[in-house]
């Protein structure tokens, strides 16, 4: 996905397909909002955005964000499609997750 149609999402704001989370959620969280995205027509979690729709950037540890979303994907039977991907704003870097319908 290009960072133009990742601008575009977060300018449309949040809906049934696109869910923004300022922070760096826990485990849990992330494996929720994934599992719902599945069971639904899959979608776009965007972490480093307020609900606004302001571009904050993430303050955690990118590569052990990754790892965080790839663990909790795992957990999940059957697992998701997902792709993500680091994208930086003014020097500010939010992370994409894409959400394949199950």
């Amino acid at each position: 996905m290009k960072k133009e149609e990742i601008q575009d999402l977060i300018k449309n704001g949040e809906n049934q397909e696109v869910e923004f989370k300022e922070g760096c959620p826990a485990h849990h969280e992330i494996s929720q909002i994934i599992c719902a995205f599945a069971n639904t027509d899959g979608g776009y979690f965007i972490m480093g955005v307020s609900k606004k729709g302001y571009i904050k950037g993430l303050s955690c540890n990118i590569d052990a964000l990754q790892q965080t979303i790839s663990n909790a994907n795992q957990e999940i039977h059957s697992r998701p499609i997902i792709s993500t991907k680091i994208i930086e704003f003014d020097s500010k870097k939010i992370a994409v997750v894409k959400i394949e319908r199950a």
